[in-house]
C-alpha cells in the first residue's frame, strides 16, 4: 500500500475546486479585519488616555458669587450759633463802675448753641475798647487804671466771673458741649479809673468752637 501526505488545501481545492480559493481569501480578510480592529482599539484607548491627561492639566471651572457693601460718610461739622441778637449795650457808666448782663445789670443774656455734629469746646476772647479817631481803652485782667478796662464772662448766670485774657487771646469758656446743647453767656465790664476819651467805645467778644 502506498501512503500519501494529506494536504488540507489540496483537499479543499479537490473538494471545492476554485471555491477553496474563496475560502482562503475570506479567511485572510477576517484576519486583516481583526488586526485592524485591534489597532483601532489601541488608538481609541490612547486617545482616551490623552484626553484624561489633558483634563488633569486644565484647571477646573470655579463658580463664584458677588455681593456688595454700601458705605456712607459725611464730613464733621464744627459750628456754633448765638441765638440772641449778639449785641450788648452797657450804657453810660461812671468811671471805675461795673455792670453786667444779668437781671441785676442790663439783663441781656446771650445764648450759644452747638449746632455742629460733634461735641465741642467753646473758647472766648475780648478785644480792646476802641473808638474810631479816639483813645483806645486797653483790656486788663486786674483792677483797671488810666484808659484801661476789665471784661469778664460767666456761664452760671453770675458769680464767679472770669477775666478775659489781656493779650486778647482765647481762654477756655466751656466744654465739652454736645450737639444741640445751648449754654448761657453773661458778660461784665469794669470801667477805666480815669480816661482821656469819654465817648462811646466798641468791644468785640468772640466765641470759638473746636472739636472736643
Amino acid at each position: 500500500m502506498r501512503l500519501g501526505v494529506y494536504n488540507y488545501d489540496d483537499a479543499v481545492e479537490s473538494c471545492f475546486g476554485r471555491g477553496g480559493d474563496a475560502y482562503q481569501n475570506t479567511h485572510t480578510r477576517n484576519q486583516e479585519e481583526s488586526s485592524m480592529k485591534e489597532r483601532m482599539k489601541k488608538r481609541i484607548f490612547a486617545l482616551v488616555g490623552i484626553v484624561a491627561l489633558l483634563g488633569l492639566l486644565v484647571p477646573a471651572t470655579v463658580f463664584s458669587v458677588e455681593d456688595t457693601v454700601t458705605c456712607t460718610v459725611s464730613a464733621q461739622v464744627i459750628s456754633l450759633d448765638i441765638l440772641d441778637d449778639g449785641t450788648v449795650a452797657y450804657g453810660a457808666l461812671a468811671l471805675g463802675a461795673s455792670t453786667n448782663t444779668t437781671p441785676s445789670g442790663v439783663d441781656d443774656h446771650q445764648h450759644i448753641e452747638n449746632d455742629g455734629g460733634v461735641p465741642e469746646d467753646f473758647w472766648i476772647k475780648s478785644s480792646d475798647a476802641i473808638r474810631a479817631g479816639g483813645t483806645l481803652w486797653q483790656l486788663v485782667e486786674s483792677t483797671p487804671g488810666h484808659n484801661q478796662f476789665k471784661h469778664e464772662w460767666s456761664s452760671t448766670g453770675g458769680a464767679p466771673w472770669t477775666a478775659m485774657n489781656a493779650s486778647n487771646d482765647y481762654s477756655t469758656f466751656l466744654g465739652p458741649v454736645n450737639p444741640g446743647v445751648v449754654v448761657q453767656l453773661d458778660l461784665q465790664i469794669t470801667m477805666p479809673a480815669t480816661t482821656d476819651d469819654y465817648q462811646v467805645h466798641t468791644i468785640t467778644v468772640t466765641v470759638m468752637a473746636t472739636e472736643h
